[in-house]
């Protein structure tokens, strides 16, 4: 998940778009899954403000789409899967929407 990221104080990965943006965000899950398990539900929760275009899965990650936001602000969205397991893991990632990209 960290292509293009960047970790900020916060802790949490950070990723930088423009309001007129649609672009895929993935999470790869494979640390996460066992051998012998699989994802048997998966999600994301996009607040107000962006826009889930799509989401899918390919594999061991998951993708949304996203479009929107308003320049100036950043969104914390979290992705979560369900494992054959019974476990639900969660994580995070911030998009800071910016006025242009340097």
């Amino acid at each position: 998940m960290t292509e293009g990221f960047r970790r900020q104080a916060d802790r949490l990965l950070h990723i930088d778009k423009v309001p007129g943006d649609e672009l895929d965000y993935g999470v790869e899950w494979a640390d996460w899954i066992p051998s012998n398990g699989s994802i048997v539900t998966r999600g994301f929760t996009v607040p107000t403000g962006l826009t889930q275009q799509t989401n899918g899965q390919v594999g061991t990650q998951t993708v949304v789409r996203l479009a929107g936001g308003t320049a100036g602000t950043s969104y914390s969205v979290t992705a979560w899967v369900v494992l054959s397991t019974g476990e639900r893991v969660e994580r995070t990632f911030v998009v800071d929407v910016v006025a242009r990209l340097s």
